[in-house]
């Protein structure tokens, strides 16, 4: 067996048994590579495989659950590579925190992930998912009506407004929560600047 300690990398001459080359590539820093496999609903039984390290392959699967993944079949040991750090949202999700603060997580997204996100938000709020406490941003305003227990309206770094979504719009006597919103945080004369400047674009 010989390592590279510049790449991290090993390599075998044929002659080392599958027990030594595991021990010798766990003396090196290594971290067993897995070929994990998942389905996901909207994809008409096509098979999504992730190459991830041992080390953090639960998280992996934890992400994956987030995400409307189911796995499908069990993690195969494929090689070996340097260990990995966490990314998101598996670093934010593997400790299983009481509360999990989100900012803009539609952003990007299409209509199926958009879907997928929020039901898997609304069954992180459940007993089963945990019940958990979650703050988020958007701007949104259909995911905030279809989402949120409790709205905080700020504007201009200040809070503006708090309530549940009926609450806010009985107090502005709106039906759209989109024009509750802008009424609660705009003033008039920021919306009628607004209204000259769409005004001079147009001409």
């Amino acid at each position: 067996m010989r390592i590279d300690l510049h790449t991290h990398s090993t390599a075998s001459d044929g002659t080392d048994t599958p027990a030594e080359l595991v021990a010798n590539a766990a003396a090196a820093g290594l971290d067993a590579v897995t070929a994990r496999s998942y389905q996901h609903p909207a994809l008409d039984g096509r098979t999504v495989v992730r190459l991830v390290g041992a080390a953090v392959g639960p998280a992996e699967d934890l992400t994956m659950e987030f995400l409307g993944f189911a796995p499908a079949g069990e993690p195969v040991e494929v090689g070996h590579a340097r260990r990995q750090a966490l990314g998101f949202p598996a670093w934010a999700l593997v400790h299983d925190p009481a509360n999990i603060i989100l900012d803009e997580p539609t952003n990007g997204l299409d209509v199926l992930a958009t879907r997928a996100l929020r039901e898997s938000l609304r069954w992180l709020r459940t007993p089963e998912g945990g019940s958990k406490c979650i703050v988020f941003s958007t701007h949104i305003m259909q995911e905030v009506e279809r989402l949120c227990d409790s709205v905080v309206v700020v504007a201009h770094g200040r809070t503006v407004a708090a309530g549940t979504v009926p609450e806010l719009l009985a107090q502005t006597g709106e039906e759209d929560f989109e024009e509750a919103f802008v009424k609660l945080a705009f003033s008039d004369e920021e919306l009628a600047d607004e209204s000259r400047a769409e005004q001079g674009a147009a001409a």
